[in-house]
């Protein structure tokens, strides 16, 4: 949360308040989740169970 907050107030000029809230904010969810999905393209053809 203090990622998603520092990555907010470097680029949008405020915090996201993740931190304050306890909760992700609907941008630091969408960030979070994108990097899950791009990790698992390079590994994708490697595991049969993808494949389906």
């Amino acid at each position: 949360m203090i990622s998603f907050d520092a990555a907010g107030t470097l680029t949008l000029g405020r915090p996201l308040d993740c931190i304050a809230t306890n909760t992700l904010h609907t941008l630091a969810s969408i960030m979070q989740s994108s990097a899950y999905a791009t990790s698992l393209v390079p590994i994708r053809q490697h595991l049969w169970f993808f494949d389906s």
